[in-house]
């Protein structure tokens, strides 16, 4: 009994000086051996390389060394005979037991102790008499190399296992609180072999790439929660061996660990109007394209648009996952990769013309600080101002002493309202005029030539009426009567005119043609002496008077027409 217990603690003992040398080793993590039932060493080790960093993967191998050093004996590699606390885990294991366990005072005796204390094993081993030997191992069901993965890393599947190797996920809760799951591999251990090799292909999983700062990460679960173990000292790779309804580790080995670079994090903004023509009066819609140029997500992006040159406010549109209150905006998230394209608008006044300069800031502070700017130059082109002037008389002929009444129609046909629209009434012959009738909203001039409208809306027509009475003394003639109209917005240089002709005709002038020409019938119907009468001869004096009366109308006409005519010229 003294010498069973005393060979218990050296195998303890040797377990935790080569696992506390594990830890101190660096990254890799060095074999721990244990020793077998015939005095031999068996180890295991465990270690870990990147073999594409750019995709994260990377490969772990595990050793399992001088497993020719264990005996067999009993029921050794009858899995018939498991129990189902052997299947804890969902593993494959055999059932039996071992007459070298290790005492549960005598493990924490020695995980109790100083390190100092430790390091010397000489006086533990003189307590060992000199023809003592392990006791023979009996009943052995099952031994098994195992590995858990860490929270970390996850294998490439599908997995390539050698025969005789078992994959299972088991959840776990992750270091920062979430809800995950591991792997784990069981690789059979039977008699006669002398080594096992296990070659892992992983993958980092994509919530630990790119961190902030580099940082080095475990690829084995140092705490694999397996139940149901006895002597578990904290490594995810070990050596388990069943008997009956008991299990225990053999040996182990803690993690070797891979650094993760530092992930870079930026982010890029982009603003461009969604028109290419902008119009002052118009709502302005512009694009604001945010892209994560890096590699982290980004969270809580602050967004503030600008305008300068001119007052205008610009506003946020509202969006899935964007809080907005006007000029400012939120994003919530914006992933690695990931490119948004947010809008904004602005309302130009229809005064406001030239070069817009809008802005974008956006920052945050989520994971890290980072601000960046976007600017746009936009050109608001001026509203077009245009209208047509329309005017037409109330007859088409009239004579001296008429009245003609115009009807003047003014439509804005642009995009500007027009203001301070002057109509101006004239006509080309000196002395006659028309006078503006008088009608709400419309301010005249004294003489009433000239008639004020305040303003004029796109699409609005205002309607004029002017009247004039002709002079008693007009002669024959197309009478013309021509409006010019201006604004505020257009200008004298780009006044629009229109004008219409009526026909005068003097009643004076045709009935003394007409008369003259029944004179001249009577006449000459005097100078008839009947049905079948020859005429009278030697009187010519009607006929001289007829003549002269011709003459005088012929006179009077070229007179009129040539007066006609320079008064058109003029």
């Amino acid at each position: 009994m003294i010498k069973n217990r005393i060979w218990k603690r050296i195998a303890a003992l040797g377990c935790c000086l080569l696992t506390g040398a594990g830890l101190f080793s660096g990254c890799m993590a060095q074999p721990v051996g244990a020793a077998a039932a015939d005095g031999g060493i068996v180890t295991v080790s465990q270690s870990a390389r990147w073999t594409d960093l750019e995709n994260f993967q990377a490969v772990i191998s595990v050793r399992a060394d001088g497993l020719g050093n264990l005996s067999w004996t009993g029921n050794e590699g009858n899995e018939d005979n498991e129990s189902p606390e052997g299947k804890a885990a969902g593993f494959q294991s055999d059932g039996g037991k071992d007459t070298t366990e290790i005492e549960p005072d005598i493990i924490s005796e020695i995980q109790s102790e100083p390190a100092s204390n430790l390091e010397d094993t000489s006086e533990v081993l003189s307590e060992l008499p000199s023809e003592s030997t392990p006791e023979t191992v009996s009943g052995i069901q099952s031994r098994h190399l195992v590995v858990w993965l860490s929270e970390y890393f996850q294998p490439d599947l599908p997995v390539s296992l050698p025969e005789g190797c078992l994959m299972e996920e088991m959840p776990i809760q992750t270091a920062d609180g979430r809800s995950a799951s591991i792997y784990g591999f069981r690789y059979k251990i039977n008699p006669g072999e002398t080594e096992k090799i296990l070659e892992i292909p992983v993958s980092l999983r994509r919530e630990y790439r790119y961190p902030l700062e580099k940082r080095a990460v475990s690829t084995c679960q140092d705490a694999p929660l397996e139940k149901g173990v006895e002597n578990l000292c904290q490594g995810g790779v070990y050596i388990v061996e069943k008997s009956g309804d008991s299990q225990r580790i053999i040996c182990q080995t803690t993690s070797d660990f891979l650094e993760i670079p530092a992930g870079i994090a930026n982010f890029s903004v982009e603003i461009s109007p969604q028109e290419e023509n902008a119009v002052a009066g118009e709502r302005l819609l512009m694009n604001a394209r945010l892209i994560n140029t890096g590699q982290v997500p980004l969270y809580d992006l602050s967004l503030e648009a600008q305008a300068e040159e001119m007052e205008v406010t610009p506003v946020w549109e509202k969006e899935p996952e964007v809080e907005t209150d006007g000029a400012h905006a939120v994003l919530q998230s914006l992933a690695e990769g990931e490119e948004r394209t947010l809008s904004f608008y602005a309302d130009p006044s229809s005064a406001q013309k030239g070069n817009l300069r809008l802005k974008v800031l956006a920052k945050t502070e989520n994971p890290v600080s980072l601000e960046q700017t976007g600017e746009a130059l936009v050109f608001i082109q001026p509203q077009k101002a245009s209208f047509t002037v329309k005017k037409i008389a109330d007859c088409d002929t009239a004579r001296p002493g008429d009245t003609v009444t115009y009807q003047i129609s003014i439509h804005n046909t642009g995009q500007q309202t027009l203001h301070s629209v002057i109509t101006t009434e004239r006509f080309q012959m000196a002395g006659v005029s028309a006078a503006f009738l008088e009608q709400e909203g419309v301010t005249l001039n004294k003489t009433k030539t000239q008639a004020k409208i305040p303003e004029i809306v796109p699409g609005g027509c205002v309607n004029l009426k002017a009247r004039v009475v002709l002079p008693d003394q007009l002669e024959d003639q197309n009478l013309v009567n021509q409006v010019i109209v201006v604004t505020d917005e257009t200008g004298e240089d780009e006044a629009v005119r229109d004008q219409t002709s009526i026909r005068v005709e003097n009643k004076k002038t045709s009935d003394a043609v007409s008369s003259g020409a029944k004179s001249g019938n009577g006449s000459s119907g005097a100078g008839r002496t009947g049905k079948g009468q020859a005429p009278k001869t030697g009187d010519n004096s009607h006929r001289e008077l007829f003549q002269a009366l011709i003459l005088v109308s012929f006179l009077i006409s070229a007179l009129a027409a040539r007066r006609m005519f320079f008064r058109r010229k003029d």
